[in-house]
């Protein structure tokens, strides 16, 4: 009982809900009527078919219908081990005519979780279900006994056979689904973990039944087929009369099915493998209609044929052919032509008029780029080729392939309405052999294409087709032109190409020449880029040792950014950017740049410069996901901007790292940067690496020549950005020189630095700018918010917040450890022994590395999970810190033993002097060697301040004197927190939580919110007393109340222990709400 009532707590948000598909088909014999005709005395009345699902759970007496929204389980229902439902299902025959159905049930849709082991699962691994016939009444073991022996989980689909019903008969099962008890913390979700949810599906078919007779017997219904698998699949196709429908089974996989001649004398099915015949036309498919179900794969469907010597005729002649619905597995690998094709025709020998494919699907895995969707074309040595005609695709969902259609020569084809995703060539391909075109209508409307490779159409022989291609989206076409429709060979025919829309990627290649996107204007002196390759060749272009010849001086220039580039993290090679008047970037977006090198000058541009007319202006550019790696003179927009004039330009979600002078937006330079932004991003020179990262620039000089004129960076924000360097670094410019010859000065003002963290090794990081060369540089009109500045010590990040508060960062087991090591050895390290940026960290009343009043305003974040994997490790001393926040965190896998003869206080923490929240212990445990007198606790011996949402599991604390899961002896509050499967055992004072509580003055010592579930609370036993003592004092919660207070709202399951109370004494005058 235990273990469920736990997993009941865990679980309680799992859900389990039912979507129904139901599905009825009625066949293509004849029309349905909904009236009667009256002619004469003679009635003729249609039939119909109706077919009905209902059903009856826990406490339902009547029959409910089931429709497309019903979720046939409880609602709110707690699955835990050993829940069971039991649904009664009926199928009713409502209409006239005899019907055949078959049901099936499977799993739609899941979310799966990670259980409190870190292990992912899916609960449809742990929950089973079985169905037996009639409308069974159970009780709870009655049920599982029933299904038991072969109950499968419910990540294993079902198909009940065919059955047949009568007009008005009614056939009833009863489905049981259950968790068995078998099941632990492996379906154990953990909590802040995904809700596990499944969606169930029943999938319910019917469709007509050979029972009504006509004139000549009851057969004429007899084409209206389900087939559960490949082999009856493959038969049905085989001796398919006209107007057959065949309709697959959910959750099966068919396989490679083939419509195939048939040998006219021996009427024997032949193979495909261009065998001779003798006779013509061998097989007619007349009105065949193949029908998919949820879960249902097929291969490949091979419409192929032999080879007929010396003949002209057809050996399939194929006359309204669909497919629907129908799901392609994309591990077809059988190639008889140069691509593999789940649809595949041989035009060789087959004439084709009318086939619709549509509401179909293929999602490959982006290795299958021979993979084809849609195939026809001619294949083999024959000595003459068929057309096709009325082909049909529409509402298809193909990714991930070559293309989507292949097919040669044609009349009236019609391709709409599909989404085509990540096609290696051509995405729809029409082109003729032998001389041969199209005719008719060629309609390509409404199609959606992402990810395109060389042309979205390409269609070769048009001939006399009329050709419209309209209202389609192209996004991400990765070819180098506008030529992305591309038809050709028009005799007669006529071309309507408009209203497409598209727009372009890039997949990694410079163009081997100018695209016609890249247009140099020599009158109006521009160069306009207007698609992602041409911006790729910009590198080529102007860089180009005939620009002269070909175009004129460069510095009449200006090159303007006329389209968004998404350079989809491909190896980017940084532009020379010398000598042209500007950049107008206006307002458009370059995103995902990478550049990655071990040469010097890496960004967007290697280098801003223009020796010509003194400066080349960059403008209204941003900059969206940048990686940009380097040696020295790195940044997102440019290594080096020896004449750049940086202008509102705005960088976001950016790495740049390099070894020396390295910025947000340039690394070295005597440029300037006015009105721009950098934010969510990250700046950093590696350890090992040399120095002067910045929030903005570098390394930023004067030009070096004789000036009055001071250079101003003005109006620039640095946002959300952490600047990390061995030494110097800053949130606007690190190494700022005003060196000039003519005493003109730069100045960095008016500018805004919000959260931002700057980190060194020493003591060099500053908020705005960091080592101003010869003092010169004027600093000010400068605000800033939320900042962390200060250093990495001992693999710990210490970070001044403000004027006497900071934060210490923990992001690793080492820098856990290290934080007692920091406590003492603060003052040598941050105080100098003079007055500093660090002066706020020295000691206070005097104190001289023992007095430590001084570190009050400071918090201890915990950034990542810690596993100590079963070490044995010392109480972590926090010093006098305001807060240890965990952030959520987990440490586990820790034993914490003590000296007997020197220390007194057991637990991961000494931490008598911190509040501490927001943290998960597990697999903690503490053992206090001075039984004695001892104080011990799993979080920490003990605390003067407030522990609050602290989470233990599967830990263990034994003291002395005084002993609790949380803490053994404080001045606290302990509020909302958790305790699972916990033992606790102490010599004197102990309880759930803390074994003895206390409060100064008027203050109370409160003990709310809190819970404990399977828990142990008890003395150590054997006669083991704390020194002096003859008897335990123990409390559910509290072991020892000597204060006022509050112990209430606290919930406790299944704990194990002597004591009856939730606190074991009060203290005489003392008052504790309960």
């Amino acid at each position: 009982m235990a273990k469920k009532r736990s997993f009941k707590r865990a679980l309680i948000m799992a859900i389990l809900s039912m979507v129904v598909c139901l599905s009825m088909f009625a066949g293509t014999t004849f029309a349905w009527f909904t009236d009667s005709v009256t002619s004469s005395n003679n009635v003729i009345k249609a039939g119909n078919l109706d077919i009905e699902l209902y059903y009856q759970k826990e406490g339902m007496t009547d029959w409910a219908k089931v429709t497309g929204d019903t979720n046939v389980f409880m609602e709110d229902a707690l699955w835990e081990p050993g829940h069971t439902e039991v649904i009664k299902l009926k199928v009713a025959n409502e209409g006239s005519l005899a019907l055949k159905y078959q049901l099936g049930v499977y799993v739609v849709s899941e979310v799966g979780s990670t259980n409190v082991n870190e292990e992912a699962f899916k609960l449809s691994e742990f929950i089973k279900y079985g169905i037996v016939d009639g409308a069974q009444t159970y009780t709870r073991s009655e049920a599982i006994s029933a299904v038991d022996a072969t109950a499968t989980a419910l990540n294993t689909a079902y198909n009940s056979d065919v059955i047949q019903l009568n007009s008005k008969e009614e056939k009833i099962v009863t489905m049981v689904v259950y968790m068995p008890t078998t099941v632990d913390n492996k379906a154990n979700a953990k909590k802040g973990a995904p809700v596990p949810t499944i969606n169930l599906g029943l999938d319910l078919f019917a469709t007509q039944l050979e029972a009504e007779n006509d004139s000549f017997g009851n057969d004429y219904d007899k084409n209206a087929i389900i087939v559960t698998n490949a082999s009856e699949a493959q038969a049905a196709l085989d001796a398919a009369e006209p107007y057959t429908t065949i309709r697959l089974a959910p959750n099966v996989n068919y396989g490679t099915l083939q419509i195939r001649p048939v040998d006219g004398e021996e009427n024997t099915v032949k193979d495909c493998d261009y065998l001779v015949y003798n006779n013509e036309m061998l097989r007619k498919v007349e009105n065949l209609t193949i029908v998919g179900a949820p879960g249902a794969t097929i291969e490949a469907i091979e419409v192929v044929s032999g080879y007929i010597e010396g003949s002209t005729g057809y050996v399939v002649d194929i006359n309204n052919l669909v497919i629907d619905s129908v799901e392609f597995a994309d591990t077809y690998t059988n190639a008889p032509h140069s691509y593999v094709s789940p649809i595949f025709f041989d035009l060789s020998y087959i004439n084709v008029d009318g086939l619709t494919v549509k509401n179909c699907k293929l999602i490959g895995d982006n290795d299958k780029m021979n993979l084809v969707y849609f195939y026809g074309s001619k294949v083999g040595n024959s000595t003459f080729e068929t057309g096709a005609k009325n082909i049909t695709i529409t509402d298809n969902t193909v990714s991930g392939i070559a293309r989507l259609s292949e097919l040669r020569e044609a009349e009236n084809v019609t391709i709409t309405g599909n989404t085509i995703k990540n096609t290696a060539q051509h995405a729809i391909l029409l082109a003729c052999n032998n001389g041969k075109s199209y005719s008719g209508n060629v309609t390509i409307t409404g199609n959606t294409a992402d990810g395109i490779n060389e042309r979205f159409v390409r269609m070769a022989g048009a001939g006399s087709a009329n050709v419209v291609v309209k209202d389609n989206v192209i996004n991400n076409y990765y070819g180098e032109d506008q030529d992305y429709i591309k038809v050709t060979d028009l005799n007669g025919g006529t071309l309507i190409n408009e209203n497409n829309v598209i727009s372009f990627a890039w997949n990694g290649n410079v163009p081997a020449s100018k695209p016609e996107s890249l247009v140099v204007d020599t009158t109006a002196k521009t160069i306009s880029i207007n698609s992602i390759p041409a911006f790729a060749y910009l590198n080529t272009l102007v860089n180009d040792s005939e620009f002269y010849n070909n175009y004129g001086s460069k510095w009449q220039y200006t090159i303007e950014l006329n389209t968004d580039v998404d350079l989809k993290n491909h190896a980017w090679t940084p532009i020379l950017l010398s000598n042209f008047v500007a950049f107008e970037g206006n307002n458009h977006t370059i995103s995902n740049l990478k550049v990655d090198t071990t040469e010097n000058n890496a960004g967007l541009f290697a280098d801003i410069r223009c020796n010509d007319i003194g400066v080349t202006y960059v403008r209204d550019l941003n900059i969206d996901g940048a990686y940009v790696k380097g040696n020295n003179s790195v940044g997102v927009l440019a290594g080096l901007s020896t004449q750049g004039v940086i202008e509102n330009v705005t960088i976001n979600n950016a790495t740049v790292i390099g070894n020396k002078y390295v910025g947000g937006v340039f690394g070295w330079g005597n440029g300037s940067v006015n009105n721009s932004t950098v934010k969510n991003s990250k700046v950093t020179i590696p350890e090992g690496g040399a120095k002067e990262a910045g929030g903005l620039v570098g390394y930023l000089s004067n030009d070096g020549k004789s000036s009055t004129v001071n250079k101003v960076i003005a109006g620039n924000t640095v946002e959300n950005v952490t600047i990390v360097a061995p030494t110097i670094a800053s949130g606007l410019i690190s190494q700022p020189n005003s060196s000039n010859i003519g005493g003109a000065v730069i100045e960095v003002v008016n500018n805004e630095v919000k959260n931002v963290t700057i980190i060194t090794s020493d003591n060099t990081a500053s908020l705005y700018v960091s080592n101003n060369v010869s003092g010169k540089t004027i600093v000010k009109n400068n605000t800033a918010t939320d900042y962390k500045v200060g250093r990495e010590v001992y693999e710990l990040k210490v970070l001044q917040t403000g004027g006497n508060t900071g934060t210490i960062l923990v992001e690793s087991k080492e820098a856990l450890l290290n934080l007692g090591k920091l406590k003492e050895d603060w003052v040598s390290l941050f105080s100098n022994g003079a007055g500093s940026a660090y002066s706020n960290y020295a000691t206070q009343n005097g104190g001289a590395g023992t007095d430590y009043y001084y570190h009050w305003g400071w918090t201890v974040e915990l950034m990542t999970d810690i596993d100590f994997e079963g070490a044995e490790i010392a109480p972590i001393d926090l010093g006098q810190r305001s807060v240890f926040d965990g952030h959520g965190y987990t440490i586990k896998n820790a034993v914490i033993k003590t000296d007997s003869t020197t220390e007194n206080e057991a637990g991961l923490f000494i931490a008598n002097k911190s509040s501490v929240k927001n943290l998960k212990l597990d697999n903690i445990h503490v053992t206090g060697s001075n039984v004695g007198n001892s104080t011990a606790g799993i979080l920490s011996g003990s605390c003067n301040s407030v522990v609050e949402n602290i989470t233990i599991t599967k830990s263990s604390v034994t003291g002395g004197k005084y002993t609790g899961g949380v803490i053994g002896y404080g001045y606290t509050k302990i509020l909302n927190c958790e305790l699972n499967n916990v033992t606790v055992k102490g010599g004197y004072k102990l309880g759930g939580l803390i074994g003895y509580i206390c409060a100064s003055g008027t203050n109370t010592g409160d003990v709310t919110g809190n819970t404990l579930i399977d828990c142990t609370v008890d003395g150590i036993g054997g006669g083991v007393f704390a020194g002096g003592k003859d008897k335990y004092v123990i409390g559910k919660v509290v072991g020892n109340y000597n204060c006022n207070g509050t112990c209430n709202n606290n919930t406790i399951t299944n704990m194990t222990t002597s004591s009856t109370q939730n606190i074991g004494e009060i203290e005489a005058g003392k008052v504790v709400n309960q």
